[in-house]
């Protein structure tokens, strides 16, 4: 389905115009009007496409007594004519000068992804991942950095100047370390989301084959695949696949090193992008194998954390120490996400100088593992009746099984954080229940025998990383 997206007024009338020369006459006549700032030229996945032939301008909100005096207004002038075959009263008009035809189409629905006259954005949501990744590939299809309008555009999207620095900052970071702008010609790029793209990239991020979930095993957003190499990649990873598939003593480290030898080449490259939100962009090759693993070494508890329980989080800070670089100040976030009234317990970590998370700590792959009573309170939670007043009254409700938790949070000692809040009144169940789960959390990394290993899975699970992972690189800031 295509991105539709909008210039107002002006902006995309003297755009049009611009386009066509054919079309400047009426162009003009349409950005002197007293109803411009109604009108709104189309672009469909970034470009001017036509519809039923014509280029397409919106009426919106819809006045059908400004249109019918502007079609009488553009048939008066020499070489305007109006379509009448295509026309249909009240809903559309059709014009052609010199063989080119635009269209003046009624809408009643609001219009979103809008580029206003001033050249600003409209007001509007948060692109989807899907349209922020796209948003970094379409430069580098072109070949060069576009200016913002025209990356809007050809996304669907109207993004702001801080995408814009992202995408500027990630160009710089991508064409200076990986591939050189004049090389770009050279490759084709793909989301990896994205089910339109090569077949043998679906093929080597397939879960049929993978010991994992696909995203813990290469986090890649974007692939670049060397042209000139396609069909013989095609042809390699048919007959990798098609063992992994049918044999069992075929291992992933085969594929591991496939993806590793490619990149190296540059024959397939895999990027993991993040929003680049500080002055430039980070650019990292991440390779994980045993000896990085084992190179993850937890060095200290940094600082506690003053944790109000009555709030919606908590954190971890420690300091790591990896391979033979400075030591790594690092924290982890844990809180209940989505909407509100959840009770499921996620945690993200990033180094404290970073402005975002370098990604989740996987529930499934290292929380529900690692913490495994932590989905057992969870669901007690949400099943159970709490009072409304305090956390430790919540706490004191829990039956036996809980006593261990019970004794440790009376003796009131932790490593990780200066705990506060127990008392406060509250008079909201939700809150007690989630100062509860925060709190019952802590007590499981504070007690957990072996921290060397907790928080060496939490860091893999936060950079994306395990036993399996390929190799790939990774632009964030």
């Amino acid at each position: 389905m295509a991105k539709t997206s909008y210039f107002q007024g002006k902006l995309g009338l003297d755009y049009l115009a611009k386009k066509e020369k054919n079309l400047k006459v009426a162009m003009d006549l349409l950005s002197k009007s007293p109803g411009r700032s109604s009108l709104y030229l189309q672009f469909d996945d970034g470009d001017l496409k036509k519809y039923k032939g014509a280029y397409r301008i919106k009426n919106n909100p819809k006045n059908l007594s400004y249109v019918k005096e502007i079609t009488a207004d553009l048939v008066t002038k020499k070489g305007i004519t109006l379509d009448k075959t295509n026309t249909k009263d009240g809903d559309q008009y059709f014009f052609t000068v010199n063989g080119v035809s635009f269209a003046i189409a009624l809408s009643g629905r609001a219009l979103s992804n809008v580029t206003l006259e001033s050249g600003k954005a409209q007001a509007a949501g948060t692109p989807t991942t899907a349209q922020q990744e796209d948003g970094f590939i379409v430069n580098l299809n072109a070949g060069k950095l576009l200016e913002l309008k025209e990356i809007s555009h050809k996304v669907g999207y109207d993004f702001d100047d801080s995408w814009y620095h992202s995408y500027t900052e990630s160009f710089k970071a991508f064409t200076s370390k990986i591939i050189s702008q004049r090389d770009l010609d050279k490759y084709i790029f793909y989301r990896d989301s994205d089910n339109k793209k090569l077949d043998f990239l679906n093929k080597i991020t397939d879960e049929k084959i993978l010991p994992s979930k696909k995203d813990n095993w290469n986090p890649a957003d974007l692939w670049a695949v060397r042209k000139s190499k396609i069909e013989e990649l095609k042809k390699e990873v048919g007959v990798l696949y098609d063992k992994m598939r049918n044999d069992k003593n075929i291992s992933i480290e085969q594929l591991n090193k496939y993806i590793e030898t490619k990149l190296k080449n540059l024959d397939i490259v895999g990027v993991s992008l993040k929003k680049v939100e500080g002055r430039k962009a980070n650019l990292d090759l991440i390779k994980a194998d045993a000896k990085f693993f084992k190179a993850i070494v937890l060095q200290r508890i940094t600082k506690k954390f003053p944790m109000d329980v009555t709030l919606s989080y908590f954190d971890l800070y420690i300091t790591y120490k990896c391979f033979k670089s400075e030591n790594v100040e690092y924290y982890y976030r844990f809180r209940p996400r989505a909407k509100s009234g959840e009770l499921g317990q996620s945690a993200e970590g990033a180094p404290v100088t970073q402005k975002n998370f370098d990604g989740a700590v996987a529930k499934q792959q290292v929380l529900d593992v690692y913490l495994k009573q932590g989905s057992d309170i969870s669901k007690l939670l949400k099943k159970t009746k709490m009072p409304k007043t305090n956390v430790a009254d919540g706490i004191a409700k829990l039956d036996k099984s809980y006593n261990d938790f019970k004794k440790f949070v009376v003796k009131n000692k932790y490593d990780f954080a200066i705990v506060k809040g127990l008392t406060t009144t509250l008079n909201d169940e939700y809150k007690v229940k989630r100062g509860i789960l925060n709190l019952f959390y802590l007590y499981l990394v504070e007690t957990y025998k072996n921290r060397q290993e907790l928080f060496r899975k939490f860091y893999m699970a936060a950079k994306k990383m395990n036993e399996f992972s390929s190799i790939h690189y990774k632009i964030y800031g």
